[in-house]
């Protein structure tokens, strides 16, 4: 059994060769194999071929070598294909539409019809709303030119309209030129099959078999695909109703500044049955534009106001720039557009500088001097100041004499505190793109009166020293009060373990010497009355002297 299997190995390799050389062969000949049409056409053929190295890759298929369109079951597929593969080019055509029509559902209907009259079908139909829909239909290529003129008739007006052309050809004839190896290939599995003797044998082939036939399966779909891909091509329409008129009104012509953020709003009145919107802005400056969808009734009746969008432009070197706005609504009634246009004037404005000081300290009540000082340009006009001082009096304000640039007013604090009040010195003019502001800020801290002063010495301000230092000693004695108190657990402990440490060390030094002592000897008052000191015994003789007659004598 082996060596009929390893016999059969060299025979399946060399039928796999033969299969792939005479796939090549048929490759190389299929031009002349195919059904050729008319002998005029032939004639017409060999000439181009002797004339031009290649084909036209775009041209379409000769008229001769197809017959008039008979609808779908009149078509002949096969005299097309041929045809292709006579011309040896395979192209898949395809047209988008987009048409304005009069009645959204009635306009699909045509466009069934007229694909249906040259051969063609509905692919695809979508209408999700009244005022649109997307068709899909297929005809015959050679036919497409007229099925699209039919088409644009069904419209009022065609907004658009975009042909492309897919060349196929060398996918169309590498996918041929495989599946005739396949089927060599196949050719050659069957025979090996009905010669194998061996169960094992016969199973190997099979599997083989199955493999390769579903790849031939697959490879037949595509071919099929393209050639009915292009033998019929596709157009795809979308009809919408014309749009109803969408008033707007985005404001005047603008001059702005640059560098500085730009708002901008419009107001616009739908009509009924209009619900949802988007809005564009176009600020012509090469930027994005901005989309958006937010809006809001005013309190006029039927007005909207769209969201407000800020904007920046960098310079003036472009300036002016033309301002777009597009407002798009959408509903039961259809479809409503609107749009307007401003002049927005961009400018290179000056700007003010200010300036009003430093920091400062002033006494309670007492009126006190402050200037500010401010750069000039002609450019800006109607010069105007403010001094805020923060303490909740009204802010000083005036208009500066023309060519003065400096401001000194008169304030006095009424109350001290001991934050500072912040004092603010505002300077605002106007451009021709709107007001220019420049502003400048310090802080003043305002202290107590002194009151009464003699000679030089104030009681009050010695009154309030001594206050202060009066506050900084009960400040200290209260902080270290309160770390006695917080660390009094840990003072008590301490005491307490120094006061047992110095009893035990006492009692360990004298009870050894007093338990010695209570062993050796009586105690000490026993001692004082058996034996008597000397100095007692003295004193009892000297009575006993005293006791006898003078003159008796011993």
């Amino acid at each position: 059994m082996r060596r009929q299997t390893i016999l059969l190995l060299p025979v399946m390799f060399v039928a796999v060769l033969v299969g792939s050389v005479a796939a090549c062969s048929s490759q190389e000949e299929a031009p002349a194999a195919a059904p050729a049409p008319a002998p005029a056409m032939q004639m017409q053929a060999a000439e181009q071929q002797s004339q031009s190295p290649a084909p036209d890759p775009i041209a379409p298929a000769p008229a001769a070598a197809m017959e008039p369109a008979q609808g779908p079951s009149g078509f002949d597929l096969n005299r097309v294909q041929a045809a292709l593969v006579q011309q040896q080019r395979v192209i898949i055509r395809t047209v988008d539409l987009e048409l304005v029509v009069e009645d959204a559902a009635r306009s699909v209907d045509d466009i069934a019809a007229v694909a249906r009259q040259f051969g063609g079908w509905v692919v695809s139909s979508e209408r999700t709303s009244k005022h649109d829909a997307i068709v899909s239909v297929r005809v015959p290529a050679q036919s497409l030119d007229d099925a699209v003129f039919g088409i644009r008739e069904v419209g009022i007006e065609v907004v658009s309209e975009l042909s492309s052309s897919l060349d196929v050809t060398e996918d169309y004839v590498d996918t041929k030129s495989r599946l005739n190896s396949l089927r060599a290939t196949e050719q050659a599995l069957l025979s090996l099959f009905e010669r194998a003797i061996e169960v094992e044998d016969a199973l190997e082939v099979q599997n083989q078999l199955a493999t390769l036939q579903a790849d031939i399966e697959a490879m037949l779909g595509r071919i099929r695909y393209m050639e009915e891909t292009a033998a019929f091509s596709l157009i795809n329409v979308k009809v919408e109703l014309p749009p109803t008129v969408l008033p707007v009104d985005a404001g005047g012509d603008r001059v702005v500044r640059a560098g500085e953020p730009v708002r901008f709003q419009a107001h616009f009145t739908p009509p009924q049955g209009i619900e949802e919107f988007t809005f564009s802005w176009d600020f012509g400056d090469h930027s994005p534009p901005v989309t958006g969808t937010g809006h809001a009734p005013t309190t006029v009746f039927g007005q909207h106001v769209t969201a407000t969008v800020s904007h920046f432009y960098e310079s003036d070197i472009d300036s002016p720039y033309i301002v777009r706005l597009k407002i798009t609504g959408t509903g039961d009634a259809g479809l409503a557009i609107g749009s307007a246009t401003l002049r927005t004037t961009v400018k290179e404005v000056p700007t003010i500088e200010a300036y009003a000081g430093s920091d400062r300290d002033v006494e309670q009540g007492q009126r006190a001097e402050y200037t500010g000082s401010f750069t000039r340009s002609e450019e800006l006009a109607n010069f105007r100041y403010t001094w805020d001082f923060g303490d909740g009096t009204a802010p000083i304000t005036g208009s500066p004499e023309p060519g003065e640039s400096r401001i000194t007013v008169m304030h006095a604090f009424g109350n001290h505190r001991p934050q500072a009040y912040r004092v603010v010195f505002t300077v605002t003019a106007d451009s021709d793109a709107g007001e220019v502001t420049g502003s400048s800020a310090f802080g003043v801290h305002v202290e107590e009166s002194e009151g009464l002063v003699i000679a030089g010495w104030s009681a009050g301000k010695n009154f309030r020293d001594a206050s202060r230092a009066l506050s900084a000693v009960l400040q200290v004695i209260g902080t270290v009060l309160i770390w006695v108190a917080t660390f009094s657990p840990i003072w008590l402990a301490i005491v307490v373990v120094v006061f047992v440490v110095v009893r035990f060390r006492d009692h360990r030094l004298v009870s050894p010497i007093a338990r010695v002592f209570s062993r050796t000897s009586p105690p000490r008052r026993v001692e004082a009355e058996v034996e008597p000191s000397s100095e007692a015994l003295a004193s009892h003789v000297e009575e006993s002297n005293d006791s006898q007659p003078h003159g008796r004598s011993d």
